[in-house]
């Protein structure tokens, strides 16, 4: 088989004759190949013999056409001797650049293949064959373009051939490498025809190629991660953008675009020219977030509030940073928003339910407590001048509730509410402590005069009419007030001086309804000495330490005791006795009342009982017990007394029991039943202090009452003031009239007792007649009254 030119040529001089025999034109691009493959550092180039650093050149001989002479130095170089010393150093030259040529040839930078003009593998370096997992002899011969390039290149691969053949240029080809069985690389191709050496006809091609599969690698990755970023770009939940220093917008995703109110990025970006008018509510958080991006070059949750397109009001957080060039200068803002206008409502939500009433939307005590802390403290470090806290409470809401409803009773509050914060001054602080006690903070105190006159303005607005559901309420506030002290160093804690505030309350409403009443020192004492009263009275209680006593009812005209009101008193030692007036309001107030009023009514049956059985007291002899408010509003009153009279064995008839017409006017939602239910059991009714209270005399007519028991303060004023006497004579002429007994209590003296009998009142009770007498001596009182009575 007769060798090709590029066989003969390789077998004759080698690969460096080869190459010698190219044109420059042909050497050049596969020489950069060669300076890639070992990383273009001109330190990695054989150094000249010659003793210079001049890279190795190819001139023509003299007298030669198109011949290729050894590599010697460069024209102009300086040479030792004539010609010989010149052709010597060229073929020293021409030796240096065999060896490095031959380093390439075997190393494992450069690729090398040399194809036929039929585009076969005539030849290959080593770094070819580890590449391809092939020797040279299993690689020579192939087709190199069929077996081994992947199939999307075989055709750019075989057009560079073509165009070679023709005679043309051909640019650098990047292809994929699939050897068998092994992993695919990528490599960058150059193409350096060769020319037969006699007649210049094409007789194949030197492929030289750099493994580019690493970088290939990295620009997939790079395509991906664009992909993937411009996947997470346009699909964002989140708001992504960029924008100028000024704040227009450069770049905005689709969410962007639809959080702002906009169909589309470019829509966005086209209107929105400057955010901080166009879209913060508050430009001064653009001016902020300006300050902190510069000083620390990026911000953290920045929330702020927006304006979107349609007007709606969106809270946004932020997180972004500045992008500066390499001197440092700023280019542009890029960064990531997110609505949080949901989190803001529920965050907004769960305070409102933290420190706000729910029904009149003014702060409750949490929130009051708080702000009464802040202004302590103010005044401790002297940042503001003095304040008052004013406890109010609405007088008689209970009746209200009770009668009307919850709804009303609801509707009452949130009116109350608006005029307790129409009435007092900008910067007070008005909250709702719980059901019907308000309280209110006064800022900017000087005396307490100042705070006086507040209260007493609220007064005036809470006492106004009220129009609801078709009626006519009139309600009415009693207020406690609690001064901050003078000097700072007394300041308390606000739970102190809310408590002095309600010890002033308590005090205005004993006083009775729609009082003011400034908090002194002394009253505190007064109330510990209260807190001690109750302690002592309900151990009086639990261990039976009370006493009931018996005041005789008389029958005016014939002298004859009909019955006895029982009395609760209180023993304190040797003849020492409580006072009712202290320890009867006190029980009132703390709830005490109850449990003394259930012995009350079990002792008085168990006592008229006994007495009967001893034959003191005869069948038609009744005992009356007082019946307090918080009892007759106890459901359980009914059955209570049902059980003290089967238990004691007392006649129903016996018994009676008296209700303040207060009682009856602050339960009037209960007080058709209950009076029903109680007079079911066939005992007899009476109101006690009649003509103090707020009853209408139309609903009186109703209710099944027995008696009317005349207040002592009117007994008291008949011979002092004719009103009094007026309003005594009514009463009996009432009472008459509806066939009710009328009873005069309070009677103390002779003319009191002859002006009753002249008036036609059937019964009377009073020191006039007896006091109140101790159950033991209840016997001989009666025998002798008896005998006196029959004595007359």
């Amino acid at each position: 088989m007769t060798p090709t030119p590029v066989q003969a040529a390789i077998a004759t001089f080698g690969l460096a004759s080869l190459l010698w025999s190219l044109r420059t034109e042909q050497l050049d691009p596969l020489v950069l190949l060669l300076m890639a493959a070992h990383g273009n550092r001109s330190d990695q180039w054989p150094r000249s013999p010659l003793g210079s650093d001049a890279d190795p050149v190819i001139e023509p001989a003299p007298g030669t056409e198109g011949g290729r002479p050894p590599i010697g130095p460069r024209s102009g170089s300086a040479t030792t001797g004539g010609n010989g010393a010149a052709s010597g150093g060229a073929v020293v030259g021409m030796a240096a650049l065999q060896d490095w040529t031959r380093s390439l040839w075997n190393g494992d930078g450069l690729v090398v293949i040399v194809l036929s003009a039929a585009g076969t593998v005539v030849a290959v370096n080593g770094a070819a064959e580890r590449l391809h997992g092939v020797s040279q002899e299993q690689l020579r011969g192939c087709a190199y373009g069929e077996c081994y390039l992947a199939p999307g290149d075989r055709a750019a691969f075989a057009a560079h051939l073509e165009r070679l053949a023709d005679g043309q240029l051909c640019p650098p080809l990047e292809t994929g490498i699939h050897p068998p069985g092994g992993p695919i690389s990528h490599l960058l191709w150059t193409f350096s025809p060769l020319r037969d050496p006699t007649g210049g006809d094409y007789a194949g091609v030197v492929l030289a190629g750099c493994d580019i599969t690493a970088r290939c690698h990295r620009e997939a990755s790079l395509r991906q991660a664009e992909v993937s970023y411009q996947s997470i770009f346009e699909n964002a939940l989140e708001g992504i953008f960029q924008t100028s220093p000024e704040g227009r917008y450069l770049k905005a995703n689709p969410a962007l675009a639809r959080l702002y109110g906009y169909g589309s990025p470019e829509e966005a970006i086209a209107a929105l020219q400057d955010v901080s008018q166009q879209l913060y509510v508050d430009a001064r958080r653009r001016q902020e977030y300006v300050e902190r991006i510069e000083r620390e070059g990026c911000v953290t949750n920045f929330e702020y509030q927006i304006r979107r397109r349609d007007g709606a009001l969106l809270w946004l957080s932020e997180t972004s940073y500045a992008v500066r060039d390499e001197a440092g200068r700023l280019l542009h803002y890029e960064g990531i928003v997110e609505d949080i206008t949901a989190k803001k409502v529920a965050a907004e939500q769960q305070y409102r339910h933290a420190f706000y009433d729910g029904l009149t939307q003014l702060p409750n005590r949490a929130f009051f407590l708080g702000r009464l802390s802040q202004t302590i403290e103010g005044l401790r470090n002297a940042h503001q001048v003095g304040f008052a806290v004013l406890l109010i409470d609405l007088d008689r809401f209970k009746v209200v509730n009770d009668s009307l409803g919850r709804a009303v009773g609801d509707r009452v509050l949130v009116e109350m509410a608006r005029r307790l914060n129409r009435a007092v001054r900008s910067g007070d602080v008005v909250a709702r402590l719980g059901s019907d006690e308000f309280a209110v903070l006064l800022v900017g105190i000087h005396h307490e005069r100042n705070a006086y006159e507040v209260a007493q303005a609220i007064q005036r607005v809470l006492c106004g009419p009220l129009h609801v559901n078709g009626r006519d309420i009139v309600m009415s506030g009693s207020i406690g007030i609690a001064v901050s002290p003078v000097a700072s160093c007394l300041l308390a804690s606000s739970e102190d001086l809310l408590r002095d505030a309600d010890t002033a309350l308590s005090a205005a409403k004993r006083l009775g309804r729609a009082r003011c009443v400034m908090f002194e020192t002394h009253m505190q004492a007064n109330a510990l000495q209260r807190l001690d009263t109750e302690l002592e009275l309900r151990r009086a209680i639990e261990q039976g330490d009370l006493k009931l006593f018996y005041q005789p009812i008389v029958q005016i005209e014939t002298r004859k005791i009909v019955g006895f009101e029982s009395l609760v008193r209180w023993p304190q030692g040797e003849g020492e006795w409580t006072s009712p007036n202290q320890f009867v309001p006190l029980a009132e107030e703390t709830g005490l009342i109850e449990p003394m009023g259930r012995w009350v009514l079990w002792e008085a049956c168990r006592q008229l009982r006994q007495w009967q059985r001893l034959g003191v007291a005869g069948p038609e002899l009744k005992v009356g017990v007082n019946v307090s408010g918080r009892q007759f509003a106890d459901p359980n009153l009914v059955t209570e007394v049902a059980a003290a009279l089967a238990g004691s064995g007392l006649d129903c008839r016996c018994l009676y029991l008296e209700i303040t017409e207060g009682a009856i006017a602050d339960h009037a939602a209960v007080v058709d039943d209950r009076l029903r239910s109680l007079k079911g059991l066939g005992i007899d009714l009476g109101i006690d202090d009649f003509g103090t209270g707020y009853s209408s005399l139309s609903r009186l007519i109703e209710f099944p009452i027995d008696t009317l028991k005349i207040d002592r303060s009117f007994i008291s004023s008949m011979a002092q003031r004719r009103e009094g006497l007026a309003v005594v004579q009514t009463i009996i002429g009432l009472a008459a009239n509806l066939g009710i007994a009328a009873i005069a209590e309070g009677v103390e003296t002779h003319e009191q007792m002859e002006r009753l009998r002249s008036l036609g009142c059937p019964y009377g009770q009073g020191f006039y007649f007896a006091p109140a007498i101790a159950a033991e001596a209840v016997p001989a009182w009666l025998e002798r009254w008896d005998h006196r009575s029959r004595s007359r």
